[in-house]
């Protein structure tokens, strides 16, 4: 999926941006409120303050995307749930921090704010960043869980819990799923 979406005019379906970065906000577009990184806003254990967080990218994303939705859109990258396991991970400022608990919970708050609690509109969608194996910079994009150093334990206590109501839908493990290990595939 290409991050900038083309219209699709025979079925009257809009240019759409996919992904605006709002780890700590979205500032970089422009005037906006920039917040602490992840990693110091889980210092804090207040999952009330990442719904507050949530709420205000998703609004102040909105007036970006009222000015240019061409440029500007409502699908934002946010929060960053891959665990911060290894210091030389060019990106664990994005991150909360090593413990599934705390990463779940505040990830769990930060989603409700930024898509809001209206029963049939969302502010803004929230899409769960760096989730699985992906705390590595070459092909990234690429790399599948096959190949990445997860061993099918480890993805399951570390990956596949998330507390709340952010949780896994469908995952196929394919050759790494076995009867002990409690998967299926």
């Amino acid at each position: 999926m290409l991050q900038y979406q083309p219209a699709i005019d025979r079925l009257g379906v809009a240019a759409y941006k996919h992904g605006t970065e709002a780890a700590h906000g979205i500032a970089w577009l422009g005037e906006a409120t920039s917040f602490p990184l992840p990693v110091g806003l889980a210092c804090t254990w207040d999952t009330e303050l990442m719904r507050q967080i949530g709420s205000v990218i998703a609004d102040e994303a909105r007036v970006y995307y009222r000015r240019d939705p061409k440029l500007n859109g409502l699908t934002l990258w946010a929060p960053t749930v891959d665990m911060e396991r290894d210091p030389r991970w060019g990106r664990n400022e994005e991150a909360y921090g090593e413990d599934p608990y705390l990463t779940g919970e505040l990830s769990k708050e930060l989603v409700k704010g930024i898509q809001g609690d209206h029963p049939v509109y969302l502010k803004a969608v929230a899409t769960l960043k760096h989730f699985l194996g992906n705390n590595n910079e070459v092909d990234r994009g690429w790399v599948t869980l096959s190949e990445a150093v997860h061993s099918v334990s480890g993805t399951r206590d570390v990956y596949l819990w998330l507390s709340g109501e952010v949780r896994l839908g469908h995952f196929n493990l394919g050759d790494h799923a076995t009867e002990d290990s409690g998967f299926q595939a």
